[in-house]
């Protein structure tokens, strides 16, 4: 998520210096842009899941189906010099997107092969929990950022219900399938240190007390 974040900002700057009149001057992608992109892939693997009645809730929380956004377009937009710039972008966009899904599955499939062999070490394979759920945790703590930000303009803003309705629908899928991915790789970790249901022990997380100062805190990675 940090690596495409960044290679969407490069390319805004890169498009801005390209067409603006200004060609120092460096241009941002607009506040949330990203995340709003993340959000409505979301909710098209979540549409798309539902039309063919499956699903996997081990996807990565990435635009992995190298679909041009309409929206990111539109986004990038307000801050490029011209749609045609926010596109190229956007097609940009979907094309790495799509390409760091690829290389996050091949690096899970070969976390899952190499966690077959006995001679594994353990310290690595804690050292790869504690980053998958660092991601993970920033990854749940930027789709509730966005979720909240989308339900408070659904309560605020009649004049586009419609537009609304989809930005919230998109934010609560993204949040979703964010949680999901924290509750797999939380999984993997108890099956690394030996703490899982598997052991014959009762780890419920509905059964786990959580002190109230670690609670607020506990997505604060």
């Amino acid at each position: 998520l940090k690596s495409l974040r960044h290679k969407m900002i490069a390319l805004c700057s890169s498009a801005g210096r390209g067409e603006g009149e200004s060609g120092g001057m460096k241009v941002k992608p607009p506040t949330l842009a990203f995340e709003r992109w993340l959000a409505r892939a979301a909710l098209r693997r979540e549409d798309a899941a539902a039309k063919n009645g499956i699903g996997d809730v081990h996807d990565p929380i990435l635009p992995s189906d190298g679909t041009f956004d309409v929206g990111l377009a539109r986004d990038l937009a307000r801050s490029l010099p011209s749609y045609e710039a926010a596109k190229s972008v956007a097609e940009d966009m979907a094309r790495e997107g799509k390409q760091a899904a690829a290389k996050v599955g091949k690096v899970g499939r070969q976390s899952q092969s190499d966690d077959s062999s006995e001679s594994r070490d353990v310290s690595s394979l804690l050292t790869q929990a504690r980053r998958k759920i660092k991601d993970a945790s920033k990854a749940v703590s930027s789709a509730a950022k966005v979720s909240r930000k989308s339900l408070k303009d659904f309560s605020s803003n009649d004049i586009d219900a419609d537009e609304n309705t989809v930005d919230v629908a998109a934010s609560l899928a993204a949040l979703r399938a964010a949680t999901r991915e924290l509750d797999s790789v939380a999984r993997d970790a108890e099956r690394i240190v030996g703490c899982g249901s598997s052991d014959g022990q009762d780890w419920d997380s509905d059964k786990v007390m959580i002190s109230e100062s670690r609670r607020r805190g506990i997505f604060d990675v």
